[in-house]
Order: structure tokens, then C-alpha cells, then sequence
């Protein structure tokens, strides 16, 4: 959550009068959830660290390839349905950037900027 989104919510929580039940949720407490939270939001700041050092090593359409690249292989790992269009959609922008890597070889572009 963003400071953003917390304040309404704060907002929503006292005049919804749930502030006395919020303090009697049993797994607030628990070691685990809070693991499990801090590893979310380690791997989440991690992932846009990546993606900046990408955008800005490489280019803008290497990270739109990587962005498509990344909801396929989730879409793969975790047995998500693709729709007919998304599916199509996701190939023809993989085949685009396949035919892409001849034509900067051929200009002499380097994929890696200094």
C-alpha cells in the first residue's frame, strides 16, 4: 500500500466504525504474516529497482518486451487462462522483437548502453 491509499483508508476504517474489531483480527499478531508481507514488498520494490536499471541500460521497447516476456511466463507458471486476443497480441509483440535484433545488429546498436 502507498501512503496514498492508506489515508482514505484510515478515513474509511474510523468512520465505518471497524477500528474495535480491526484490533481483535487474530493473525495480525502472527510472526508469519508479517514474513510473508515484508518478503511481498521486498520482492515488489526489488522487481521496479530491475525495471529502471533496464529502462535505463537498454530502451523503452526492451522493457515492453520484457513487461509482455513477463505476463507470459506468468500466465504459464501459474496456469492463468489467456484469452484469444492476448494470446495473439503477446506473439506477434515477441515475433516483432525477434525480427527487431537483426535490424540493430545490422546499424550497429549495441543492446547495452554505456
Amino acid at each position: 500500500m502507498t501512503l496514498l491509499s492508506i489515508a482514505p483508508l484510515g478515513v474509511l476504517i474510523l468512520f465505518s466504525n471497524e477500528w474495535s474489531q480491526l484490533r481483535t483480527v487474530y493473525f495480525l499478531s502472527h510472526y508469519g504474516l508479517w514474513l510473508q508481507l515484508s518478503i511481498t514488498a521486498m520482492t515488489g520494490f526489488s522487481v521496479n529497482i530491475a525495471m529502471i536499471y533496464l529502462i535505463k541500460y537498454t530502451s523503452s521497447l526492451t522493457h515492453g518486451i520484457a513487461v509482455v516476456s513477463k505476463s507470459l511466463v506468468i500466465a504459464i507458471l501459474f496456469n492463468n487462462l489467456l484469452s484469444t486476443m492476448n494470446l495473439v497480441g503477446i506473439l506477434i509483440s515477441l515475433a516483432a522483437f525477434v525480427y527487431y535484433i537483426p535490424i540493430l545488429k545490422q546499424n550497429g546498436e549495441v543492446f547495452i548502453r554505456k
